[in-house]
């Protein structure tokens, strides 16, 4: 499934983009995923940029402790708020 499918814009060469498309998750999480990531993205001020981040890691816990996906999914998605919030906070 791609972004678009899902109705959310990151913007095609944008990185979270290419490491959300490049993670091998359920349809269903990736446009969870996707949602968070436009908001972080789109994030007014530095202290939404921290609180979506946060929001992104604590889904990717939320979904390991429900068994949805695994831990090194679950690295995977902390990584990816991670880099996506330092991108957006060197953008901002």
């Amino acid at each position: 499934m791609s972004l678009p499918d899902l109705g959310i814009t990151l913007g095609a060469n944008h990185p979270s983009t290419h490491q959300l498309l490049a993670l091998d998750l359920p349809d269903t999480v990736q446009a969870m995923v996707a949602h968070l990531l436009s908001q972080l993205l789109a994030s007014g001020d530095l202290n939404m940029i921290d609180y979506g981040e946060g929001k992104g890691i604590g889904l990717a816990l939320g979904l390991n402790m429900a068994n949805v996906i695994d831990d090194d999914q679950q690295t995977d998605l902390e990584q990816l708020f991670h880099d996506a919030a330092a991108q957006a906070r060197e953008d901002w």
